[in-house]
């Protein structure tokens, strides 16, 4: 727990250090844009950890199995509309959010990784506790 703390304080004093030098080189805007970016990467690595639990269960599985490909599906279409309208010229579009399809891909497999790592480091303490 000490060393969890320890490292989070690290870690908040690493990102107000970056934050203050992003305000001092590039103003106000510069560090608006590197806290959105952060806060973004924080809810999707957050948001897929809440994910992974939840899918334990076996009825919200199943219907992650339907919803989740077809969600993809009509975010890639919004986001392809988006653009499109946005290069047409309709400037409101630009001010449109896209759906981070490829960030939130690349967290869950992240994710994944992670969860292998910590099973491998765990058979690994169990078979050497019993030699």
């Amino acid at each position: 727990m000490v060393s969890q703390a320890h490292y989070l304080i690290e870690k908040a004093s690493e990102k107000a250090k970056v934050l203050a030098n992003e305000f001092q080189a590039g103003g106000p805007r510069a560090a608006l844009h590197y806290v959105a970016t952060e806060s973004k990467h924080l809810f999707l690595t957050e948001s897929v950890k809440v994910w992974v639990k939840l899918d334990q269960f076996p009825f919200v599985h199943k219907v992650a199995g339907v919803a989740v490909p077809a969600a993809a599906h009509w975010s890639d279409k919004y986001n392809h509309f988006v653009k499109e309208m946005n290069q047409k010229g309709y400037t409101v579009f630009g001010y449109l959010p896209v759906v981070p399809i490829e960030e939130i891909s690349k967290a869950f497999k992240q994710e994944e990784a992670e969860k292998k790592e910590d099973a491998t480091a765990h058979k690994d303490s169990s078979s050497s506790d019993s030699d």
